[in-house]
């Protein structure tokens, strides 16, 4: 368990406390504990296993106890009980928009609301008016934030479906070993599978050599949980009514995994018909109707979509989006891979709110293989996460050269992630900009602008001199926030007219743009920057999601900047730079 994790639980137990308790001091003990254990250089679970958590600085005897709940159990006792005196909904609120810990306890204590259908309720009868702090624009965005939750409900970022998927694959192979079962073979299929920005249900796909096997798979797969049933509707089926096999649904760690089961002859055509999209596959039918037969002869998706005489479309790109045509004429791009990739932009270090040095990051990247690391970290409007001085960025600066002196191996580029203000200005003055090989421009504040306002703010940032890359331009976060009001395509537009780039934001919680957006920028000729928006090494490697949404939006290596070398890219900023 990394730091971070660690970090992460220490906090939820920092907003139970506040939560549930009178006394501050508790839950800042928490918080405290958390913020340096994110920072921490050593291994906090080592420590702990150790006997020594005790010994990090600001870590006393409760929270200790809770760090080595978190490495026996894999999590700490004090949350499990603090959360049985929170309703499941009260927590629920802490993700809507404009309530922390000291509002939902308003809300829970003083109107006696623990459901989000009370809260709903109580917003339209402007009763939360009655508590201080409260406005109407705040009972209209938690409003907006409950739709959204409910929109977002028993949904998963595909970071947490790939994850999820992997163990349960893992887990169902080492039970079936032990009963003494093969797989014959087995595959992450339907929208996961089409590396869509989240998923509902995760879709697995087994071929299995007899019936008898299929049955007794199943009952591996029912012995996984108590909660388990056949489904009657799987996608293959609705397409093919005369395929054997069978579909079972479970839930497995709060997600929903749909098992299929298809004799070893079908797996091909079941592959094919599970991923999708519906429409893709209604498409491919109408060219090759010989597939609903499901011949054993079709071995394999490259003879499928060889026998319907087109080039072999890869899952990503799958969703009826003019991909058939393209592949029947022959025209199918030759979609970018991860190692196209040969640097890394918009990496958060120490300096901000990143939990590792500049030197721990570039040496990450030297053993990842890559060419460049661009440094990029939070600018002085981004108070809240260390946004760093003017003083502070020249210090950065200095010390970046020094370290590049050190690794001559790896080209160290020196950024910024500039906060876009509401008249669309960028942080610092010219001089400083200069400085810089490149700037990143995002926007991290005033979200609810009127769209009009919105879109002027952004497309002047864009048409700044200096900035180099537009940072995650729709400003969502998947599950959580909608983006915010926006015209894209004259943002894009701009993007374009400037020769400026736009970043595909690898964050999992962002993917930003989107794969439409993509496709967008790609007729327009825009490059666009797959960045892991890394906050420490393992942050870095988010650039492989980064990838899978590059290829839906139809991406090839030449419409990626960090495809360039280290010498090409610098010569790219240059270009970019108008002054």
């Amino acid at each position: 368990m990394t730091n971070r994790e660690i970090a992460d639980l220490l906090e939820q137990v920092g907003t139970a406390l506040e939560l549930v308790s009178d006394n501050p001091f508790k839950a800042r003990a928490y918080y405290s504990a958390a913020r340096t254990i994110a920072a921490c250089q050593d291994s906090v679970y080592d420590l702990a296993e150790q006997g020594k958590a005790t010994t990090i600085k600001g870590v006393g005897a409760s929270v200790g106890e809770a760090i080595n709940d978190i490495v026996k159990n894999g999590s700490p006792t004090i949350l499990e009980e603090l959360l049985g005196e929170i309703p499941p909904d009260v927590w629920r609120m802490l993700s809507l928009p404009g309530l922390g810990p000291k509002r939902v306890r308003s809300i829970w204590r003083s109107l006696n609301i623990t459901t989000l259908d009370e809260l709903e309720q109580a917003c339209r009868d402007n009763r939360l008016l009655s508590l201080e702090g409260f406005g109407e624009k705040t009972q209209a965005r938690i409003l907006s934030g409950i739709d959204l939750l409910r929109r977002s409900e028993d949904r998963l970022l595909l970071s947490a479906a790939h994850q999820i998927a992997d163990e349960f694959i893992a887990l169902l192979a080492k039970r079936c070993e032990l009963a003494g079962l093969s797989l014959d073979r087995v595959e992450v299929t339907g929208p996961l599978r089409r590396k869509c920005e989240t998923v509902e249900v995760i879709d697995i796909l087994i071929g299995s050599v007899n019936t008898e096997d299929s049955d007794r798979i199943a009952q591996v797969i029912s012995g996984l949980t108590s909660d388990v049933e056949d489904v009657a509707d799987a996608a293959d089926l609705a397409f093919c009514t005369s395929m054997t096999g069978r579909s079972v649904a479970v839930a497995y760690r709060g997600a929903r995994v749909a098992v299929h089961i298809r004799p070893a002859s079908m797996f091909a055509c079941s592959l094919f018909l599970l991923t999708g999209s519906s429409s893709h596959v209604s498409e491919c039918i109408a060219l090759f109707p010989g597939l609903l037969e499901c011949d054993s002869a079709l071995n394999s998706e490259a003879t499928i979509y060889r026998s319907a005489r087109m080039q072999f479309i890869p899952p990503e790109m799958r969703e009826g989006a003019g991909e058939v045509a393209a592949a029947k004429a022959g025209k199918l791009p030759t979609l970018v891979e991860e190692g196209d990739i040969k640097g890394i932009l918009h990496v958060h270090t120490n300096y901000s709110d990143g939990t590792h040095s500049i030197e721990d990051l570039v040496r990450y990247c030297i053993e990842q293989g890559y060419e460049y690391i661009g440094i990029a970290d939070h600018s002085r409007s981004a108070f809240y996460a260390g946004g760093l001085s003017p003083s502070d960025l020249i210090r950065q600066n200095r010390e970046i050269k020094e370290i590049q002196s050190k690794y001559p191996e790896i080209r160290i580029l020196h950024g910024i992630e500039s906060d876009i203000r509401a008249d669309g200005s960028l942080d610092y003055d010219d001089g400083l900009l200069a400085m810089l090989d490149f700037v990143i421009g995002s926007i991290h504040s005033r979200f609810a602008m009127p769209k009009d306002q919105m879109t002027a703010r952004v497309i002047a940032a864009v048409r700044n001199p200096y900035l180099s890359i537009l940072g995650h331009p729709t400003g969502r976060l998947l599950l959580s926030r909608d983006p915010y009001e926006i015209d894209l395509d004259a943002v894009l537009e701009a993007v374009a007219e400037e020769g400026k780039s736009v970043e595909l934001n690898a964050d999992p919680h962002r993917l930003d743009l989107d794969y439409k957006g993509c496709l967008t920028a790609r007729r327009m000729g825009i490059p666009v920057a797959i960045n892991p928006d890394a906050h420490g090494p393992s942050g870095i490697n988010n650039i492989r999601f980064g990838v899978s949404i590059a290829r839906k939006g139809w991406l090839t290596k030449s419409d990626v900047l960090n495809c360039l070398t280290a010498d090409e890219i610098v010569t790219a900023f240059r270009r970019m730079r108008k002054s």
